[in-house]
């Protein structure tokens, strides 16, 4: 499996910095070719919550591919604590597991870590450093762009 991690820091509270990262509507307006649609009822908020499951769905032409995904974890206090989520991948040709964590720093803002395991079915181990560049490269985009979307908000 290929494993890579992102720290980056927010102007956004921790609390508002987590919600952009998994906020799916946002999601599907970031990340190219991509929508991530629940397949579990949102919260009352309209967020993704502990249990529930989402497919990120991205199109090539004719061709799908699925990445189903379940929230086994999520602690997101609104009084400024620690937030955190464990993610699941569970797809046909996508496995893995994402950890999303927010802090807020003393100076103000936040500090936001996105840690990744990625697998893809079919593809030899001795790919896992080049899927691993390839994720932390386009997650990392991705990651900047919700969080400037959501300071623009």
């Amino acid at each position: 499996m290929a494993r890579f991690v992102h720290r980056l820091s927010s102007p956004l509270a921790a609390v508002q910095a987590f919600w952009a990262v998994l906020d799916l509507q946002a999601q599907t307006a970031v990340i190219p070719l991509t929508t991530t649609k629940p397949l579990t009822p949102l919260s009352p908020q309209g967020r993704v919550q502990q249990g529930g499951t989402f497919d990120g769905v991205t199109n090539f032409g004719p061709w799908q591919l699925h990445d189903p995904m379940t929230v086994e974890e999520l602690t997101a206090p609104e009084d400024g604590g620690r937030c955190f989520a464990r993610i699941q991948k569970s797809g046909k040709v996508v496995l893995g597991w994402v950890l999303v964590e927010a802090e807020n720093l003393p100076e103000g803002g936040s500090r936001l870590t996105w840690e990744q395991e990625i697998r893809i079915v079919g593809i030899s181990k001795v790919a896992d450093p080049l899927v691993g560049v390839g994720g932390k490269i386009a997650y990392g985009l991705a990651l900047r762009q919700l969080l400037s979307r959501a300071l623009k908000a």
